[in-house]
C-alpha cells in the first residue's frame, strides 16, 4: 500500500453551480443547478489552518478530499448529508488546492457553513 494513498468512502458530496434561475425581466433569484456528485473523505481541520483563517476573517467548518478531476470553483456550494442522512448541509467553497502527494491525485476543499441555504432548482 502507498504511503499517502486515499479511499473515498465517506459519502458523497453533490457540488452544485449557482446560478439566476428568475425569468426574464424579473428580481434575480439565486438557485442550486448543474449537479455532479462525488465521493469524498473528510480531513481534519488543522490548527494552523483553522487560525490562518480566523485572522483572516474567514471561518472553515470543514475539510474534504475529492479525486482530481471533478470540476469545482470557489464560487460552488457544496451539499453533505449529515451523519445521521437525515438532513443536509450546504457550505460555500473558501479553497480549491490540488494534491499531488496522494494517489490517487485529489482536490483538497476548505468549506464554510452557509446559514441560508439555496433552493435547488
Amino acid at each position: 500500500m502507498l504511503k499517502n494513498q486515499v479511499t473515498f468512502n465517506d459519502g458523497i458530496a453533490h457540488i452544485y453551480t449557482v446560478q439566476n434561475a428568475a425569468a426574464p425581466g424579473d428580481m434575480p433569484v439565486n438557485k442550486l443547478v448543474n449537479l455532479r456528485r462525488v465521493r469524498f473523505a473528510y480531513r481534519t481541520v488543522g490548527a494552523v489552518r483553522f487560525f490562518i483563517a480566523k485572522a483572516a476573517n474567514v471561518e472553515i467548518d470543514r475539510t474534504i478530499i475529492i479525486p482530481k478531476g471533478v470540476h469545482v470553483s470557489p464560487q460552488d456550494v457544496v451539499i453533505i448529508s449529515t451523519e445521521k442522512g437525515e438532513e443536509t448541509q450546504q457550505y460555500d467553497i473558501m479553497q480549491v488546492q490540488v494534491k499531488t502527494d496522494t494517489a490517487p491525485y485529489t482536490v483538497l476543499l476548505s468549506l464554510k457553513r452557509r446559514t441560508e441555504s439555496y433552493d435547488i432548482a
